[in-house]
Order: structure tokens, then sequence, then C-alpha cells
């Protein structure tokens, strides 16, 4: 998601071409929260609230998917939910847009909290799926975090990577872009 509406209908016909009916936006720069919808795709977004464009997150869902939307819930610039029905229960998305490394120790560990405690509210039945950009990289050692990264780690760590790392682990996620044998060039994306 860009700042202009006018790019929406771009970003929803690539998206429809790609046959891609749920995504997650980082980098918004939308002003507070809402909605929008363009192009077969309703977007929901959680800024900043002062005005100020800068961050900011997304989570666009096909018109075909968008009546199982039950919830959204903005969070902050960094940080949101959609909640929605499916066949077998309900499903949370968390959408995130985690600080780059040369942010302070703090602000990172602070992000991280704050998403532990999106988390605590998802209900516990829920399938949860966080997707975003979390500025970090697995690296291809798995050692100690078997279960959530795969075979097809990338990269080098760093701060940001362990910090992405020990969340996965306390939470029991995996890292999909691990699992998954891709082209060097589309690790990178």
């Amino acid at each position: 998601m860009v700042v202009a509406d006018r790019r929406l209908p771009l970003l929803s016909g690539e998206l429809s071409r790609l046959r891609v009916d749920i995504v997650g936006l980082s980098e918004t720069r939308r002003p507070g929260s809402g909605e929008t919808s363009s192009g077969g795709y309703t977007y929901y977004w959680s800024g900043v609230s002062n005005g100020h464009r800068k961050r900011g997150v997304a989570i666009g869902i096909s018109s075909i998917l968008q009546p199982s939307v039950v919830e959204v819930t903005p969070v902050d610039e960094r940080i949101m939910r959609v909640r929605m029905k499916h066949t077998l229960g309900f499903m949370s998305l968390v959408a995130v847009y985690a600080p780059t490394e040369v942010h302070e120790t703090e602000e990172k560990e602070m992000f991280y909290a704050k998403l532990d405690s999106v988390l605590d509210h998802c209900p516990p039945r829920d399938t949860l799926i966080v997707l975003g950009d979390f500025n970090a990289t697995t690296g291809t050692v798995r050692d100690g975090y078997e279960l959530c990264v795969g075979p097809r780690g990338s990269g080098t760590r760093n701060t940001n990577s362990s910090l992405l790392l020990n969340f996965a682990r306390s939470r029991r996620l995996r890292i999909a872009s691990s699992w998954y044998q891709r082209p060097e060039l589309h690790r990178w994306t």
C-alpha cells in the first residue's frame, strides 16, 4: 500500500494476476487506521496516529474472502491483526513491520513485547499467521531452531535474526520462507 489511492488499482491488479487472496504490506505510510477498497480487494491499515507518514502496516483481502473478516484490530504503525472465519474455525492474521538493525535494542525489544501481547489476545484455537517484514534473516545454521527454521534458510544472522528466531521458537511458529527452495533472488525480495 502506498500513500496515494491512485496506486491501489495497480497493486490490486498485480495481486489478482498472481492469484493472491491475502497479502501483508509494510511501509504503507498511511496516517491513522482505516479501510479502503480497490480493484476487488479491501485494504485494512494501521499507521501513525499523529499524522506523520512513515512506517505503517496493512492487510489486503480479496473480495472473495472479505466477507469472512470478522474483526480488524489496528495496534500501531508496526502491528495490526485481522481475524477471519474459515471452514475449520477462525484465523488470526497479524501484519508486522519490525524495526531495522540500526534501531536501538530497546525499541526492538518493545516491538517484540507488543507483538507477544497481540498474539496473547488471539484466541488459542485460531490458526495463527504472522506476516510482514521482520528485517531479519534466518541464517543457514538450524542448531536450536530446527522446528522453526527449515533447511532453506539464508543470509548471515545479526541481532534482528536472534530476536526473530527466539520469537518464532517461543511461539512455535515456522518461518515459511526457510522451508521451500527458491531462487536466491527471491529470498531477498
